[in-house]
Formats: structure tokens, sequence, C-alpha cells
């Protein structure tokens, strides 16, 4: 993932809710996550297990700011269309990742709660949701 395309649901918050500050462009700085220095962050599966009729889970390694630590995503098929269903000449699948992650694990330790759950500062865990959806053209029927 490149770390610069990060997005956070608080730059969609008024101003007047966020001071006027990009927290996204924050998150990448040098004190955070240093897109700078680890332009990406990547995850490589080691093992995937089928969970459910719709889920799944896979394990592997996961590389914040040049750190590696094994990772578990618990994963959802959200569905699929052997044809677009407006149309369009792709097929596609659609699926989603959730994992819960250390930050300071990863060298992420700015602001620590003083206390855990007392509200003063950041807790320790973030959690990492990936949507994914894959596409393709359509394949021809066969004869």
């Amino acid at each position: 993932m490149d770390i610069t395309s990060l997005s956070t649901p608080f730059n969609q918050l008024p101003a007047a809710v966020t001071g006027g500050r990009d927290f996204n462009a924050e998150l990448v700085n040098s004190e955070w996550l240093d897109a700078a220095q680890f332009p990406t962050a990547t995850f490589v599966s080691t093992s995937a297990e089928r969970t459910g009729p719709n889920t799944g889970r896979v394990t592997g390694d996961l590389t914040i700011k040049g750190v590696t630590h094994p990772a578990t995503f618990d994963v959802t098929y959200i569905g699929g269309h052997a044809q677009h269903p407006m149309g369009v000449p792709i097929s596609l699948i659609g699926f989603e990742a959730v994992a819960t992650i250390s930050r300071a694990a990863y060298g992420v330790a700015l602001y620590p709660e003083m206390a855990p759950g007392s509200g003063d500062g950041l807790g320790d865990e973030v959690r990492i949701v990936i949507g994914a959806e894959f596409t393709r053209p359509v394949e021809a029927p066969a004869n």
C-alpha cells in the first residue's frame, strides 16, 4: 500500500471540528508513518483458511515503517457478478479484510494513553479495514 494514499474519516469532518487540520497529511509525516523514508506498507500472506461459507482468515507478515510482524486478517466475501450489474463489460468480486494491530509494535507510538481506557492519549490498538474489488473482462460463453 502506498502510505500517502492513506485516508481517514477525520478529514471528512467540518473544519470547525478539526480546527482545519489535515489529519491524513499529518499521519504520513516523520512522527507517524514517515512516508518519505517508508513509502509502502506490505502484507505477504503465509496461510489462508476458510472459516465459514463467506468468511476466511488470512495470516501473513505485515510490514509498516520497515518493521515486520505476523498479522491475521478476518476476510468476508462481499459478493460477485459474472457481468457487472450496471452493464459494464467486466466481471467483479469483492472482499473486506479486517485486522487489529498494536501501533507501538510498528514504531508508531506518538501520544500513548496515560492509562488504558483513560481517554488521555491514543490507544495502542489500530483496526485496519481493507475493502477490495477485483475486476476482469467478461469471459465469452463457452461453445
